[in-house]
């Protein structure tokens, strides 16, 4: 069952990338997050059908095959990803409608990992489908906790961890370390509090995708202890405390929406100026018109304490972005070719406050 759903799971996030969008409140499986949770992701299992979706998973798949030549084994086709998990489990991929994932973040992510994670899902899969699934690749002891059916999964293979699932509904499941589970169980049973604050106000307030997300950032998320390059910007990012964000589709397009919350409107006013510039220093560097348009196409708004980072695009135009991208060499400073010859280091000094000649040094003392 674990393996079955991360696979779904991450297929359905990774290997599609962009997401449908459809006005609404967050659906019922976050109802089920407890309270006090560092980060939160959603996933809307209609990016099954699609069809945007669909277009850009080719699409990438001719680009990987076209990269690899004859080295390529991968899937023909993104329908064929499906018929794979489907020909591999006896639950109908499809079934699975939605479902929220959650956890803690250590403070420091790079050095260590938090054992707390819990996924809650939304399925049309009956109980009895569940267990026999995984029983057919784990040892299972059942139970109940606070009156719900709670299972003991230990899996077969070597190096895999106990995990634990249990029943909240019809179709609805937790599974996850024995805590999250239990804190989950508990939610469903009127007995915890459900996700509130910040983070839930961020899931319900950004629900147009097929993935949204939303997380605390660490207290020491910018290191201290030395001067950061590019001052005014690293100063901004110091003072984000929750980021959010979604992927979506509409229509043939598609986008990918990154919401920066801080502490104050001057906080976000600094920040905003901060992306701005790093935007236009990177439109200076730009060596493919590909890249140069890709980097218009991104919008940086300001609403009160909280930055916006949008980007939309066509699947066409993202696999020429990517291609361009996978082609460029090392970049020398100063305007390049497809880049406005208008704007240069004078309009640099005047729209952002810093100087260009600074600023360049600056970016180049963090390669």
């Amino acid at each position: 069952m674990k393996k079955t759903l991360l696979v779904l799971l991450v297929a359905a996030a990774v290997t599609t990338g962009c997401i449908h969008g459809d006005d609404g409140a967050a659906g019922q499986t976050v109802d089920f997050v407890p309270d006090g949770v560092d980060a939160v992701v959603q996933f809307d299992m209609g990016v099954f059908e699609d069809p945007t979706t669909e277009d850009l998973g080719n699409a990438l798949i001719d680009m990987e095959r076209e990269q690899q030549g004859e080295m390529y084994d991968g899937p023909e086709s993104y329908e064929e990803i499906w018929q794979e998990i489907e020909d591999e489990t006896e639950l109908d991929p499809r079934g699975l409608q939605e479902a929220t994932a959650f956890g803690g973040i250590p403070d420091d992510p790079m050095v260590e990992a938090d054992d707390e994670w819990g996924v809650v899902v939304s399925t049309t899969w009956s109980e009895e489908q569940v267990i026999e699934e995984i029983e057919d690749e784990a040892s299972v002891e059942e139970g109940t906790y606070n009156g719900h059916p709670f299972l003991t999964v230990t899996p077969d293979a070597e190096f895999e961890d106990v995990y634990y699932v249990a029943v909240l509904g019809d179709g609805l499941y937790v599974l996850g370390d024995e805590a999250s589970v239990q804190d989950s169980v508990d939610v469903a049973a009127g007995d915890a509090e459900p996700l509130s604050g910040e983070l839930r106000e961020e899931i319900d307030r950004i629900a147009e995708g097929y993935v949204n997300f939303a997380f605390q950032v660490p207290d020491d998320a910018v290191p201290e202890g030395e001067e950061p390059a590019m001052e005014f910007d690293m100063g901004a990012f110091d003072e984000v405390g929750v980021v959010s964000g979604s992927y979506y589709t509409e229509g043939d397009s598609l986008g990918t929406s990154f919401n920066l919350r801080t502490g104050d409107d001057a906080s976000a006013e600094e920040l905003e100026e901060g992306i701005d510039g790093l935007l236009a220093f990177a439109g200076t560097m730009a060596q493919e018109e590909e890249f140069d348009e890709a980097l218009d196409a991104i919008q940086v708004t300001r609403d009160g304490s909280t930055v916006e980072i949008r980007y939309e695009t066509t699947v066409d135009d993202l696999v020429e972005t990517l291609e361009a991208l996978d082609d460029m060499g090392p970049a020398a400073p100063g305007p390049q070719p497809g880049v406005d010859e208008d704007f240069g280091e004078e309009e640099f000094d005047d729209d952002f406050g810093e100087d260009f000649d600074d600023f360049e040094e600056e970016f180049e003392d963090l390669e």
